[in-house]
């Protein structure tokens, strides 16, 4: 079990990372910007705050072990090509606020930017994401021969991260 720290757990696939990680046992907190409207287990403890404030994102993290984010910008509406209604930076803030926190607590992350930091780290990047239900476990791959799938569900995705936390092995 893992104290695991969600960052985007109020998103269409952070709802599923919450749900997961909670269902393999970890000990699941997700900071997110308003509690009451993210639907999550019972189990996992919501903390109202933005990872775009190193402040909120240090109180979140303190006693994790490990962070997943599956952190995107907010946009006007589903459409990837929508106007972006985040913060300009807040992509920017948050990855440097995360990695900063990590390395002063010594948390385990799941981009190449964390290297630099010495930081363990796994990056899992879908290209393209869909609704539909969880089909099976995904396959990574480290040397990029694997034939990629041209959709994956975020129910999968969402599996994919916490499966890795106690798991070294990349096909």
């Amino acid at each position: 079990m893992t104290n695991l720290l969600v960052l985007g757990g109020s998103g269409r696939t952070g709802t599923h990372d919450l749900e997961d990680a909670a269902a393999r046992g970890h000990r699941v907190r997700a900071l997110v910007r308003n509690p009451d409207v993210v639907q999550a287990p019972p189990t996992v403890e919501l903390i109202q705050g933005t990872p775009a404030n190193i402040d909120d994102l240090g109180k979140a993290a303190q006693g994790t072990e490990a962070v997943i984010s599956v952190l995107n910008n907010s946009r006007a509406s589903d459409n990837p090509w929508a106007e972006p209604i985040s913060p300009s930076m807040f992509m920017t803030d948050a990855a440097g606020n995360t990695l900063a926190v990590m390395d002063e607590q010594g948390t385990r992350s799941l981009d190449h930017l964390i290297r630099a930091f010495g930081t363990d780290w796994t990056l899992a990047r879908a290209v393209a994401l869909s609704d539909k239900p969880a089909v099976g476990p995904l396959r990574a791959s480290q040397t990029g021969n694997a034939e990629p799938a041209p959709r994956v569900s975020r129910a999968d995705l969402a599996g994919f991260a916490p499966s890795h936390l106690t798991s070294r092995s990349i096909a």
